[in-house]
């Protein structure tokens, strides 16, 4: 399965504090269900109703959900004022450019930064 760079980011950000990336990808047609990897949509969507998508997705860690909306609402907001396809042409190789790129979404250090770029 090959993901798109919006999925890779969506999946690497939830897959943290003891939530494994196999917990994410087992979920991930729920996900796409709910439109998680929309960016255009989440960006006008409100944290609770992000929150929520995340829940019905199989995403439910009870107040860290609704942490993990607000990130997502906060970098599907960046990425459309960046323009999400210069944002993809950034992420597409792992570079010391495209590491400080994801620094600079909260939620996004080491680890996460990781986990991106050992999904395919």
């Amino acid at each position: 399965m090959k993901l798109t760079t919006w999925e890779k980011f969506v999946c690497s950000l939830i897959s943290v504090n003891k939530w494994d990336i196999s917990n994410t990808l087992k979920n991930l047609d729920e996900m796409k269900s709910q439109e998680l990897f929309d960016v255009q949509k989440l960006e006008n969507l409100d944290v609770i109703e992000i929150g929520n998508k995340l829940k019905r997705g199989g995403y439910d860690r009870g107040s860290l959900t609704y942490m993990i909306a607000e990130r997502l609402q906060e970098a599907s907001s960046k990425i459309n004022q960046e323009g999400l396809t210069r944002c993809e042409k950034i992420l597409s190789n792992d570079t010391n450019e495209s590491r400080e790129f994801l620094r600079g979404f909260k939620g996004f250090g080491p680890k996460t930064i990781e986990v991106f770029y050992n999904l395919k």
